[in-house]
């Protein structure tokens, strides 16, 4: 019977098996593989496509052009003495020297052979022998990679990549933490970064989980509070409300429990409200929740609470009236005019990143979800299990809809939460 931990890393290795295929195909050169078979040529591929994916994970390149990038420092191959990809800083004096090692089994590990020819590769490039590599190691980043070594300090980083766990054998480990021993010094400094299966399969969450664009919150009448977390309670118009959903999009309502009912009941009274009693709306309506990961603050003048303050909220999630938001957003697009005289109340609370307070979020989003009828599947959506599934689904082109009022989609798009429940049983 396996254990769940290795459940877990199989499922976690498929996923990255999927994302090479998707990122890398076309890009990883293996013209020195003709007439290889298949397999042999598979298993190439997804060892060299891992090294180009720890260059992105370590290196922390951004833009379109990262997996092209990534590709390009592979250098794995004949007379490539262990290294596999070769990344070099455009803006930094750092350089990271990658071996990587696949597993169909998700087993890699490194042994003594493989970090000695790592090692000896690492001299030859302090030796600035680069002539010894293969061609891949062009006279472009043979130059980049003198011009680094040259300067002081200078970070060199020895990075293990796994598909398999972050352990390696002791032996092994003193190999190449004796290297970085001995060659640390005189303004050059080495470190070793060992990247497994979690780890690349939590880089890949993070690169592909949509980002969401900031936010602003002109606030009047504002009361700020600053423990036990920071908050602040005011009135916003309502046509700035509804800008938020173009500004920020379907992210904006992350961490809420259902997406956009439509026109219910009560999402009808609150356009008929704004219409009728503008000035009232404020005392009509319940108020709006948001939670965000950080804030800035802008004061247009002194910092009095009858002054103005403009918000601006990173990250942030309407955990509490999202039937408003998008009623007023769908106003907006039909009668911008009809937003123009009335405000409505908001609480900010800046919760920070939302892996570092799960409790307290899923709390105050608990708390607050009283107006729309409130059924026991919405609160499937604070359930981490979800959001996860519906995150991997994503990167794969896939849909996973766990929250009411979502449209489910069809079985070539994805499924819903009934359906997988409904497999399952």
């Amino acid at each position: 019977m396996q254990r769940p931990d290795d459940v877990r890393t199989e499922r976690a290795l498929r996923k990255i098996k999927d994302i090479l295929k998707r990122d890398f195909t076309d890009l990883i050169d293996l013209s020195d593989l003709e007439g290889k078979q298949p397999w042999d040529r598979d298993s190439a591929f997804l060892s060299r496509g891992l090294a180009a994916l720890a260059v992105k994970g370590v290196t922390g390149w951004s833009g379109n052009d990262r997996n092209t990038k990534a590709a390009t420092c592979v250098i794995d191959g004949r007379d490539d003495f262990g290294i596999d990809a070769i990344a070099v800083s455009e803006n930094t004096s750092e350089i990271w020297l990658v071996q990587a090692k696949w597993s169909h089994k998700g087993r890699a590990g490194l042994d003594q052979a493989a970090a000695l020819k790592f090692v000896r590769g690492w001299r030859l490039i302090q030796r600035h022998e680069y002539e010894r590599f293969n061609s891949r190691v062009t006279e472009k980043m043979a130059r980049r990679i003198r011009e680094v070594l040259s300067m002081s300090p200078v970070k060199v980083h020895f990075v293990v990549a796994l598909a398999g766990g972050e352990k390696i054998h002791q032996t092994v480990l003193d190999i190449l933490e004796e290297e970085c021993k001995e060659s640390t010094g005189f303004g050059m400094y080495l470190d070793l970064q060992i990247v497994g299966t979690n780890r690349l399969w939590e880089q890949i969450r993070v690169e592909d989980t949509p980002k969401s664009r900031p936010i602003q919150v002109t606030m009047d009448q504002w009361l700020h509070q600053s423990e036990p977390v920071e908050s602040y309670q005011g009135f916003v118009r309502a046509d700035q409300v509804a800008t938020w959903y173009s500004t920020a999009g379907p992210h904006l309502f992350h961490h809420n429990i259902r997406n956009f009912l439509g026109m219910t009941n009560v999402n009808a009274d609150i356009a008929n409200s704004i219409t009728s009693d503008p000035g009232l709306f404020q005392y009509l309506h319940n108020g709006i929740t948001v939670n965000c990961e950080s804030l800035e603050t802008v004061f247009t003048g002194p910092r009095k609470q009858t002054v103005p303050v403009k918000l601006i909220l990173h990250n942030a999630s309407v955990i509490d009236g999202t039937q408003s938001v998008m009623t007023l957003y769908r106003m907006l697009l039909d009668n911008p005019d009809a937003l123009n005289n009335s405000l409505i109340r908001v609480n900010v609370i800046r919760t920070g990143k939302p892996e570092g307070s799960p409790e307290l979020l899923a709390r105050i989003t608990h708390a607050r979800n009283r107006q729309n009828p409130v059924r026991d599947r919405d609160f499937v959506s604070l359930d981490p299990t979800q959001s996860l599934i519906s995150e991997e689904m994503f990167i794969l082109g896939l849909q996973y809809t766990h929250r009411r009022g979502e449209p489910d989609p069809t079985p070539e798009q994805g499924c819903s939460v009934v359906e997988a429940a409904i497999s399952l049983a």
